[in-house]
């Protein structure tokens, strides 16, 4: 069954247009390859920081699939491997990272993406479906009623897995996976 512990909501802004849907059901099994994300970018952190706002409207287009991929790397994705430990783009307690993240697609939201739920795999810079079909609407529904997050084409869902922190930490760890996740949302705005 499919269930998400949602920390967090962000609706993501458009990018280029669609073309034929890729099943989600072909994508279960195997998931999908994301293209690799730059490490370079075209502006720097303080002007990243002075332009961020917080929009909720949107533009009818959807993202590229780089930019997707861009925007998945930004929120949590690997930046290196040492001595067998996967390092990540935001900080985690005892370098565990219990947090989730799932992409709600919608309609035409990424590319030739088919609408569903797919979940952010950073060890190998995937995304796999874990539900298909455009849930936008009982997502912003469930936020709260904030159905303004229904029109954007991509919203990031962020969940956290105490048994991750927990198993090293005791209950400090469900303090500690709530504070992992404040760092991700400057990351992916940024990205």
């Amino acid at each position: 069954m499919f269930r998400l512990r949602a920390l967090s909501l962000i609706p993501l802004i458009a990018g280029v247009v669609i073309l034929t849907p890729v099943s989600c059901l072909v994508t279960k099994a195997a998931g999908i390859s994301l293209p690799v994300p730059s490490h370079k970018g075209t502006i720097t952190v303080e002007e990243a920081l002075k332009a961020r706002r917080t929009h909720r409207s949107f533009k009818d287009r959807s993202l590229t699939l780089k930019q997707f991929s861009q925007i998945l790397w930004g929120a949590y994705g690997m930046t290196a491997k040492v001595s067998g430990y996967y390092l990540k783009t935001v900080p985690s307690a005892g370098g565990l990272y219990p947090i989730d993240i799932y992409a709600v697609v919608g309609e035409g939201g990424v590319g030739t993406l088919a609408a569903g739920v797919y979940h952010f795999r950073a060890e190998n810079h995937s995304i796999k479906c874990v539900k298909e079909g455009d849930v936008r609407a009982a997502v912003a529904k469930h936020s709260v009623h904030q159905m303004w997050m229904a029109k954007a084409p991509v919203m990031l869902v962020v969940t956290g897995e105490y048994a991750r922190c927990t198993i090293k930490y005791g209950r400090r760890g469900v303090t500690y996976t709530h504070r992992g996740w404040p760092c991700g949302p400057e990351h992916f705005s940024a990205s």
